[in-house]
């Protein structure tokens, strides 16, 4: 895939999200940072004009500057999940130094997974 369909098909994304009512904002590509100055280096301009504005209040759905956004740069796509009404669980896997207490294995749970499948029948 070369870097301008990968960014078409990024934008294209961000797009669909946006579209759904998520509130999505640019990372830098490769990482989990967002693409987007911090407090320190705010500028006082723009929408930081008043006060600075941090990535979850810059988080938008507006579908022209989620175009303009993405349609360069080879940024990843975040959601801000609050403002977009989403709940989160994130199911990694434990750490050698985190197990599941030995207890919950007689429950027949073993993973982050079925934690989940669990709670989501309570």
């Amino acid at each position: 895939m070369t870097t301008t369909s990968a960014t078409a098909q990024t934008r294209d994304w961000a797009l669909c999200l946006a579209d759904l009512g998520w509130h999505v904002f640019p990372l830098r590509p490769g990482t989990k940072t967002p693409a987007l100055h911090g407090h320190r280096t705010c500028p006082g301009t723009g929408i930081c004009a008043d006060e600075h504005q941090g990535w979850e209040q810059r988080a938008t759905t507006h579908l022209t500057r989620v175009r303009t956004c993405w349609s360069s740069g080879g940024y990843n796509i975040a959601i801000a999940t609050g403002p977009s009404g989403l709940l989160v669980v994130d199911c990694d896997q434990p750490g050698h130094e985190h197990r599941m207490p030995d207890r919950w294995a007689t429950l027949g749970i073993r993973t982050g997974t079925e934690v989940l499948g669990r709670v989501s029948y309570m």
